[in-house]
Order: structure tokens, then sequence, then C-alpha cells
């Protein structure tokens, strides 16, 4: 890609020296310097963030069904958090892009207010502490594997004290909508 890139610019350059007069070729490269700050901060950004849609894409629109969430009752450090049991099943759609297969070490945590496509969601009050993955009937430790299809994961995690709901994200796609036990009517259960 970066050598067909390359090839390109290099017809294109030479080109311009050979088919423009002198004083074209450079306004042209002076406009292309003024813009180039402007494409960089646009496009690279954009650019950069491909693969990664790409990857993600294979769990947009995925179902999450909730089999149970539970209070953990855990000390943390500042007090202010609480942490819950969640036994959920992630089932992606047919995939349509070039990845079928996800990983679920790469989940996320994020508010109920999360947008799919947002590059920067909050996500500094969440916290996965631990994640299992269902297999051959057992919860097992994820061990980083891949998997097609849906798959049954129990998670700990922690939320800031009160949050009533919360989204599943990865990558740039957010996934269902997880209403905490005794949270979700405002009421606080201990």
């Amino acid at each position: 890609m970066i050598f067909l890139l390359f090839m390109v610019s290099t017809v294109a350059v030479v080109a311009v020296v050979r088919l423009l007069p002198w004083w074209v070729a450079i306004a042209l490269f002076a406009v292309l310097m003024l813009a180039a700050r402007s494409l960089f901060r646009w496009g690279l950004p954009r650019l950069l963030r491909l693969p990664f849609k790409a990857k993600g894409a294979v769990l947009r629109d995925a179902a999450v069904d909730v089999h149970s969430i539970e209070r953990v009752e855990v000390p943390l450090p500042g007090g202010s958090d609480e942490q819950f049991r969640m036994d959920v099943t992630i089932t992606p759609r047919t995939p349509t892009g070039a990845f079928t297969l996800w990983e679920p070490g790469e989940l996320r945590i994020v508010g109920p207010d999360a947008r799919a496509g947002d590059p920067h969601p909050d996500e500094s009050d969440f916290e996965i502490r631990s994640l299992e993955v269902l297999e051959d009937g057992q919860f097992q430790e994820d061990r980083g594997m891949k998997y097609q299809g849906p798959q049954r994961l129990r998670l700990l995690v922690t939320v800031p004290a009160g949050q009533p709901r919360l989204r599943l994200r990865y990558y740039f796609e957010i996934l269902g909508r997880v209403s905490l036990p005794g949270l979700a009517s405002g009421k606080i259960r201990r």
C-alpha cells in the first residue's frame, strides 16, 4: 500500500513538472503545502481508525443477552465504586466485513450514553476486572482467544456508585444496554 502510494506520488510530481508551466507547478506546490496541515489533521486520524472500525464491525448490532447480574460486596480503594458480576451472551449478527472473529478481551465498559463511532468515549470510571469465557461447560479465564459466533461470558466490572446502566464497547461499536440491579429504578439495594 505504501509502495503504491509512493509510486503514484512520484508519477504525479513528474507529470506536474513536465506538463505544467513552472509558475503553475510552484503555485500548486504552495497550495498543497498550505492544505497539508488541514488534510493531516482531518484525514490522518480517520485513516488510522479504519482498521479498528473494520475489526469492530464483526460485533456491529450484536445482541447482548443478560443471564444474571449480582452485586459483589468487596471493599474497593476510594470506596466510591461498586462491583458487579455479569453473566452475558454476546451474539454477533452475520458479519459483512473481512473480520469474522472477535476477541472478548477487547471488550470495554462505557456509560449508557456512549455512541458508536465515538473515538473518545468516557471509559475512565469503568473497568472490567476479570473476564471468563464459557468453554466445555465451565467458565475459564480469558486467554486472548478469538471466537466466531455467540459467546457466553462472565465479567467482574467496576462502575461508579449509583450508575444505573452501562453498555459494552468493542472498538467503535456499542453493544446492548445493561441495567444494574437495584439501580435502574433509582433505588440502591445493599
